[in-house]
Parts: C-alpha cells; sequence; structure tokens
C-alpha cells in the first residue's frame, strides 16, 4: 500500500470539514403541533415512523422574538456556559463569516462525567445552523436549528425555532437511555434558550 502524500491528506481533510451536514427530521406541523406552539409548549419530532430507532429527536419553541434576536443567541456557542447549565465549556475559532470550530465540553443529566468534543457549524444567516462532531469523546453529534416565521406557521408574532440533534456518546451506552433522557432534556434546554433572548433584550 502506498502511502498518500502528506498535502493530499491536509487536502482531504479540508474537504470534509466543507462537506455540508446532513440531518434528518422534517416536521410535521400538525395542528395540534401548532396549538402547542401557540400555547408556549414543546412540541417534540422524531425521525419518520419510528421513534424508538436511535437517539434522533427534534424540538420546536415559540419566541416571541424576531429572527434577528434568536438568530444572535443559537449563533454564539461560547455563550452557552452562561445559561445551560450541562454545558461547562464551549470554545469557538471562527473558520469563516459562516462556520465555526467548537470545543464542547458538557455534563449530561444521564452520566456522571463530563465529555469533550469538537464539532464545526455551518451557517446560512438568519436561517439555520448545521453541525457535525469533528472528533472528540463521542462517537457522533450532529443536528440542526431552524428559524422559521411565527406569523406564517401558528399566526403569533415573532420565531419559532426548531432544533434536532442526534448524539451517540459512545461507551457502551445504550440509545434508548440517550433517548429517554433527550425527551425530558431538550424542551427544558429550549425554554433556557428562549429566556436568554428574552434577558439579552432586557439588557439591550
Amino acid at each position: 500500500m502506498f502511502p498518500f502524500p502528506r498535502r493530499l491528506v491536509s487536502c482531504l481533510a479540508l474537504l470534509l470539514l466543507a462537506l455540508p451536514v446532513q440531518a434528518g427530521i422534517s416536521p410535521h406541523w400538525s395542528s395540534s403541533n401548532k396549538t402547542k406552539l401557540a400555547n408556549g409548549g414543546v412540541p417534540l419530532f422524531h425521525p419518520g415512523k419510528h421513534p424508538s430507532t436511535g437517539a434522533r429527536l427534534a424540538a420546536a419553541i415559540h419566541v416571541d422574538a424576531n429572527r434577528e434576536e434568536v438568530w444572535a443567541v443559537i449563533s454564539n456557542p461560547a455563550k452557552q456556559p452562561e445559561f445551560l447549565s450541562n454545558v461547562k465549556r464551549a470554545h469557538v475559532t471562527q473558520l469563516s463569516p459562516v462556520s465555526q470550530l467548537v470545543d464542547h465540553t458538557v455534563k449530561p443529566s444521564f452520566l456522571p462525567m463530563t465529555l469533550s468534543y469538537r464539532y464545526r457549524t455551518q451557517q446560512v444567516p438568519l436561517q439555520k445552523i448545521d453541525f457535525i462532531r469533528v472528533s472528540g469523546q463521542v462517537n457522533a453529534f450532529e443536528g440542526r436549528w431552524v428559524l422559521h416565521d411565527a406569523p406564517a406557521l401558528i399566526g403569533k408574532p415573532g420565531t419559532v425555532v426548531f432544533y434536532e440533534l442526534f448524539i451517540d456518546p459512545g461507551n457502551g451506552i445504550p440509545q434508548n437511555m440517550v433517548r429517554h433522557n433527550l425527551h425530558k432534556d431538550m424542551p427544558s434546554m429550549l425554554a433556557k434558550v428562549r429566556q436568554r433572548v428574552y434577558s439579552v433584550r432586557g439588557r439591550s
């Protein structure tokens, strides 16, 4: 087997970083989901028709704020430790105006230890943020943030924030345990994001 030239390996690594992140859930905005959003609740979404397959989950929340106000919070992962208690560290390296590398350390509610890993973001400003694991102590960490106009969706002012996550911590941790805890933790996390938007607005 012939070794690859170091320059070629570097180019391939850069190409992989440039590839778009693929996320897997298309939200079904049923009347019950819309009503829950309008009433301040957090509907959950599963991939396809099989919520038992894998720990991929999504949720949405209505925020009475414009896209710019919401974007200022979700596009700045370095500030996450200030309002998300499970995030212990988030160091950001800016790759470009629309891409970041984030060194993340978290303490999941269902584990007695912290996990450290690096992920990359790819942004479409004021619309969506895709993210995917690059390296670290988890086998997989990927998903996306997507912003929707609330007036068109639920007839209220503001923005609907959709968040999708797939995480595989590895180390023999079963996916059903991860999925069970995502069901509990994701609504609370989105509620904290909403409160952060309001608190940032209040300080400005």
